[in-house]
């Protein structure tokens, strides 16, 4: 297995630079680390103060659109409301501390073994055993951090070399990232990454979803992600408002016309 592991590591590597949309990137770095029982559960970008834990789902912090504890609809907003209130519950968490100054991957249970949390401290931990982690690796990649799931504790511990590709393939993605999220100064309309550009622009044409996955060589359940968060951005309610707001912010343009 850890030779299809180190194939599916450098073929991320390569690929990586030309995804088009951060939940792509996820969603191929579950393509790696499912070779070593891993799942990517969700990759943030380190907030500039601690015990801040102002995520916005899709603009500082992902989740991997194939965790089938995060399909449910509206799961992820979930996810993040409550990981803002249990942290300013609780007045954040060692964990937070303890991650900002790793500069290499460490697990569940050398965190908690380390840390010994107590009490109220303990919630980081209970909040994650109910997503179905038992143990997990958190790989930190410049200001972005990123967790890969474990259904039970490493036996053996995790060695060196797969913490080192995790690292490796964590700070290709965490580069690319960086480049789709990056957002112009003083730039007040919402922004789409590519992949939800092509799906706008297909929508603006009157495809259907089957249509659009078709054309992207996407799954159609891909396409209905992209669409809700378009919908979220723009603060519409159905195709024909999404595309007249889209027009009216000048994300499309009347040049967006079918072939």
């Amino acid at each position: 297995m850890m030779p299809d592991f180190l194939q599916k590591a450098t073929e991320f590597c390569a690929n990586v630079g030309k995804m088009k949309d951060p939940t792509d990137v996820i969603a191929a770095l579950e393509v790696v680390s499912r070779r070593r029982g891993l799942r990517p559960f969700s990759c943030w970008m380190m907030p500039e103060s601690a015990g801040n834990y102002s995520y916005t789902p899709n603009e500082n912090i992902f989740y991997n659109p194939l965790h089938p504890r995060l399909l449910t609809p509206g799961k992820q907003a979930e996810y993040t409301s409550e990981l803002k209130f249990l942290g300013e519950r609780y007045g954040g968490s060692p964990l937070t501390d303890f991650n900002r100054r790793q500069a290499y991957p460490f697990t569940m249970v050398e965190a908690l073994r380390i840390l010994k949390p107590t009490g109220a401290q303990d919630w980081w931990w209970t909040f994650l055993r109910s997503y179905g982690a038992r143990d997990g690796v958190w790989c930190p990649a410049g200001n972005w951090r990123f967790f890969f799931a474990a259904p039970k504790p490493f036996q053996p511990e995790l060695g060196p070399v797969v913490r080192g590709v995790l690292y490796q393939v964590s700070g290709a993605a965490a580069a690319r990232l960086t480049e789709l999220v990056r957002r112009p100064s003083g730039r007040s309309r919402p922004v789409l990454s590519e992949r939800e550009l092509e799906v706008l622009r297909l929508m603006s044409h009157g495809k259907t979803q089957n249509e659009i996955a078709a054309t992207l060589a996407v799954t159609r359940a891909g396409v209905t992600y992209h669409i809700g968060r378009i919908f979220e951005k723009l603060d519409a309610a159905n195709a024909a408002e999404v595309v007249g707001e889209a027009y009216r912010l000048r994300i499309l343009r009347l040049p967006d016309l079918p072939n």
